[in-house]
């Protein structure tokens, strides 16, 4: 069963998105002793989110890009998040092992770093990100990191259109009975 990394984050930190679920991204070719990366999609209307997890100076770096499905257009957000979080050794295989993410950690809150130079700080390869933030502004985001699994997930998924359904029957009905007051 897969494993999701699930970021929670106190407000939205672009447009409505609040929480992240991550899972390794075993389509890339990983050499002994490398970082595993970690990948999320989120689907809202025709934007398809593609989030991108991977390790860099003892951070979890985190680059995003949207798809608009009715432009048929890819925009790379010029946002960068950056999470100190904790990495551990984990044996693939006789002959491999990975740094992948400390998945024992749960209801861990810690903070963020919002930074609004994505490529200026990814192209920038010859400045370590502890002093790219000393140097730059950023903002500080709350955020809860769990661990959850694939049928937690779904059941989430299920939960929230559940009460996006509820919604808007409510919406319907306060609005029949709107309409049935101002009759009267």
């Amino acid at each position: 069963m897969a494993n999701y990394l699930k970021i929670n984050f106190e407000t939205p930190f672009y447009k409505d998105i609040d929480e992240i679920y991550f899972n390794e991204n075993n389509d890339l070719l990983y050499y002994d002793n490398s970082h595993m990366n970690y990948i999320s999609f989120i689907k809202n209307n025709d934007i398809e989110y593609t989030f991108y997890g991977f390790y860099k100076d003892d951070f979890f770096v985190i680059i995003f890009n949207e798809y608009n499905e009715t432009l048929d257009v890819n925009i790379e957000s010029k946002y960068i998040l950056l999470i100190k979080l904790e990495w551990i050794t984990r044996n693939v295989s006789l002959q491999k092992s990975l740094w992948v993410i400390n998945n024992s950690i749960n209801n861990y809150n810690t903070e963020a770093y919002l930074l609004s130079h994505r490529n200026r700080l990814i192209n920038g390869s010859e400045i370590n990100y502890n002093d790219f933030l000393k140097l730059n502004n950023y903002k500080v985001l709350k955020i809860t990191i769990n661990n959850t699994d694939e049928i937690i997930l779904k059941n989430i998924k299920i939960m929230n259109n559940v009460k996006h359904i509820f919604k808007s029957i409510k919406l319907f009905f306060n609005k029949d009975n709107d309409d049935e007051e101002d009759d009267d």
